[in-house]
């Protein structure tokens, strides 16, 4: 700006899509739901995704508007002393800030059961391998009534709220002062304050 004040600026714009399980095969407990496994009453599992027996939604939805902006003004005041300030508006980004466990009840993927035939018979041996089939590692019913088990209190999905995709965001803004003491040698004090949502 002139020989003594320098302003920096910038913006910064983050576009991040959502995370995914790769065939959306999500569940969340849905309080509107009918669920067979306690009578009837409200309170079952919900399916994300699209067609006959998911909800035809998305659980959390994509945030587009990351944007950032910075300001930062250098003064100098004399020949061996500068004040600085400044403020910039950030947001973390969704991949990071946005990782949850995804709940799969009701899904049979990513689990091999194997069953003993009888009372101190082994269910199988390593040697023999596991045995599974790919339709069964990736098996849908789209139950509402998946929890709780009969006669048990097993936990229902969690459920994820929709406003997730919408990351971190903190505003930080400083001011100091730089001196310098002797030739190479400066000292910098400085308040930083962090205001985060």
């Amino acid at each position: 700006m002139t020989n003594r004040i320098t302003v920096n600026y910038g913006l910064r714009w983050d576009l991040e899509q959502m995370q995914h399980e790769q065939r959306n095969r999500e569940t969340q407990f849905s309080p509107t739901i009918a669920n067979p496994s306690a009578g009837g009453l409200l309170g079952g599992t919900e399916y994300e995704g699209n067609g006959i027996g998911r909800c035809n939604c998305s659980f959390e939805k994509f945030y587009p508007w990351m944007i950032q902006p910075r300001l930062g003004v250098s003064l100098q005041l004399d020949a061996k002393t500068v004040l600085h300030a400044g403020s910039g508006y950030y947001s973390g980004p969704q991949l990071f800030m946005n990782e949850e466990i995804y709940s799969n009840q009701g899904f049979g993927f990513n689990q091999v059961t194997l069953n003993s035939p009888s009372y101190g018979i082994a269910a199988g041996q390593l040697s023999n391998g596991i045995p599974y089939s790919p339709s069964a590692l990736t098996a849908t019913n789209f139950d509402p009534g998946a929890y709780p088990n009969i006669g048990q209190l097993n936990s229902p999905p969690s459920f994820i709220v929709p406003n997730n995709g919408r990351p971190p965001r903190f505003v930080q803004s400083t001011v100091g002062i730089e001196r310098e003491i002797v030739n190479n040698l400066t000292v910098n004090v400085a308040y930083i304050d962090n205001r985060g949502v």
